[in-house]
């Protein structure tokens, strides 16, 4: 029998916010599937500060893990782009260093883009400010996916990855622009939970 730890890095995306951790996409896999499972989502965190946390938190180190599969999901970028502009190459190039940080210690990394915000709702909900487009927001984002998906196919990398805006557009509802709503949140949990499991049929 595989036993399987989850190591999910990221954003609020990660953490659940704004809800309990309970409510988070790691959590609900864990109770979905029994899988041990580590959140190190961290509210408003950039790709950079997260590849900082990561690269020195050493949380793959555990001196006894049990597991025999260890793998990670990597989500972030929407942080970068809401307070740092048009940053996608910056935001591609930590993406990529912290999934080899993952395989360096031997666990399978999933690397995720975010889905689009709703730029309506977010301005009038999350932060309404003269500096924050969320429409080039998410032109970033888009170029952000496209990039990375470019990326995580080269050979030098060969990541594996997954976007997550296709099948969270149908859904849509967001708490505030940003943060998906519980159902939002299961959605999430589902895409990202059948993306796992093919990756693990593959190890």
């Amino acid at each position: 029998m595989k036993n399987i730890k989850l190591y999910a890095i990221g954003d609020s995306l990660t953490a659940g916010f704004p809800f309990d951790e309970d409510y988070s996409f790691p959590s609900i896999i864990r109770d979905n599937l029994g899988w041990k499972v580590s959140n190190h989502g961290v509210n408003g965190q950039s790709s950079e500060e997260i590849l900082y946390r990561i690269r020195h938190q050493n949380i793959f180190d555990e001196e006894n893990h049990e597991e025999n599969i260890r793998i990670a999901t990597i989500l972030c970028g929407s942080n970068d782009f809401i307070f740092e502009g048009e940053i996608e190459a910056k935001s591609v190039m930590h993406t990529l260093q912290i999934a080899t940080l993952c395989r360096e210690k031997n666990v399978k990394p999933l690397i995720i883009s975010p889905m689009l915000c709703n730029a309506e709702q977010a301005k009038e909900s999350w932060i309404d400010s003269e500096y924050i487009d969320y429409n080039k927001v998410n032109d970033s984002i888009k170029r952000f996916d496209n990039m990375l998906r470019e990326a995580c196919e080269e050979e030098r990398f060969q990541f594996d990855f997954l976007s997550l805006d296709g099948r969270y557009s149908s859904y849509g509802k967001f708490v505030d622009g940003l943060h998906p709503d519980k159902e939002g949140y299961k959605l999430m949990a589902k895409v990202i939970e059948d993306r796992l499991l093919t990756m693990i049929e593959e190890i």
